[in-house]
């Protein structure tokens, strides 16, 4: 049985940040780095992104084939979330959704709003 995720002060204070623009994902990555993976629930890139669309920094956007996809708004791109396009394995260009060392750094710094919006989405369920 894993707990619900948690992350303690001194933890928080381990995540690497990374000087060249990387994604939600690896951002999740790092913070589940350094978190007790054997005893709690790690953070994941839904959880990242559905903080962020809730608080105005990425919006949900329909392509013209229906999918979703979470894009920065301009409140986004002043915290440094940007999009690059890039190619994927398949061969077709994707738009990747980058962060900047400050938005990674404002992602961690508001961990604990994360985490309650978990707790809140469980309580509804």
């Amino acid at each position: 049985y894993l707990y619900p995720f948690h992350i303690t002060k001194s933890q928080i204070d381990k995540i690497q940040y990374s000087d060249i623009p990387i994604a939600a994902t690896k951002i999740a990555e790092r913070i589940n780095d350094v978190i007790d993976a054997d005893k709690f629930k790690k953070l994941t890139y839904n959880n990242i992104a559905d903080w962020l669309v809730s608080v105005g920094v990425l919006s949900v956007e329909t392509n013209d084939e229906g999918k979703s996809r979470r894009l920065p708004t301009v409140l986004g791109n002043t915290i440094g979330i940007t999009t690059e396009t890039r190619i994927s394995a398949q061969g077709t260009d994707y738009l990747a959704v980058l962060f900047d060392r400050n938005a990674q750094k404002f992602v961690v710094d508001n961990i604990e709003n994360i985490v309650k919006m978990i707790k809140e989405n469980k309580k509804e369920k």
